[in-house]
């Protein structure tokens, strides 16, 4: 029985116990890690499959979610609750940018970190190129679905609350109407 409880999806998704949080952020960044190998998986031909190099490449690309964590947490706890729910739309878009920014630039050192551990030399194009691609690419798109799903979850915990609002008036006026009632008619 607890473990059904525990199991509900609806607990998994809006509930704020620890342990609910918890595992719907491992689940999230495990799935995150996965979509982020597969995207960097790039096997040109058949004999690729077979190859390391192919995985280890992959691999070495799995530096760059950092950014991604660190834009999302950024944007679910205090760009939406700060700047969005309080209705100060300009400011939010403009912090955005600016951690977009702040994205490419971590972005930017952890290429120069990545070819300083393999041991290799990068076009200056190159550089650019992947910076963007992980840190606005990645890191905002990340930023952005995070930012949706939570003001789903907003909404829907406000609708939660609005039904809940309603049928305890409906059940007062119930409760009103039964206090008000003489038998003796």
């Amino acid at each position: 029985m607890l473990l059904s409880h525990l199991m509900k999806p609806e607990h998994f998704i809006f509930s704020d116990k620890l342990i609910h949080r918890l595992s719907r952020h491992i689940v999230l960044w495990i799935a995150f890690s996965i979509y982020f190998f597969l995207v960097n998986f790039f096997p040109l031909n058949e004999d690729d499959l077979y190859d390391m190099k192919t995985y280890t490449d992959a691999l070495d690309k799995m530096i760059y979610i950092p950014v991604s964590i660190f834009s999302v947490y950024t944007s679910i706890y205090i760009l939406v609750p700060v700047l969005l729910l309080k209705g100060k739309h300009l400011i939010f878009f403009a912090v955005f940018l600016l951690l977009c920014l702040f994205n490419i630039a971590c972005a930017y050192l952890l290429t120069i970190a990545l070819t300083l551990i393999n041991g290799q030399q990068l076009h200056s194009q190159a550089y650019i190129f992947q910076s963007l691609i992980y840190g606005l690419g990645m890191g905002a798109a990340a930023s952005g679905f995070a930012i949706i799903i939570k003001l789903f979850k907003i909404h829907y915990q406000e609708q939660q609350q609005i039904e809940r609002l309603q049928q305890q008036i409906i059940n007062t006026e119930l409760q009103m109407i039964k206090t008000n009632f003489h038998p003796h008619f």
